[in-house]
């Protein structure tokens, strides 16, 4: 399986060997789709966090307001593994977005 920075740098290393572009301007065009690549993988993983986050409130809220009734308790068993998903889910997102975050040079 090919990468996306693996195939924009063999494009791009096809282009130079033709003389379509300059290698400095090919290695810099590379190196700035992969940062914007990441720029976005990042922003994507912050907004599902902070969706998560909203849909877990709010499926709170909702168990709260169920009343006392037998349909209380299957809403209140479904409503739980919502909440038990959504928080799977919630943390699975922040354990790739902290996988994925650039890591600092030393």
């Amino acid at each position: 399986m090919l990468l996306a920075s693996e195939a924009i740098q063999e494009a791009l290393d096809e282009a130079v060997s033709r003389g379509h572009v300059a290698r400095g301007d090919a290695n810099d065009l590379v190196g700035e789709l992969v940062r914007k690549g990441r720029e976005q993988k990042d922003d994507v993983l912050t907004n599902l966090d902070t969706l998560l986050g909203k849909g877990i409130e709010q499926l709170e809220q909702l168990s709260k307001k169920l009343d006392g009734t037998a349909a209380r308790a299957r809403r209140a068993d479904s409503v739980d593994r919502l909440m038990k998903s959504a928080e799977r889910a919630r943390r699975a997102v922040g354990a790739a977005a902290r996988k994925n975050a650039p890591r600092r040079k030393k």
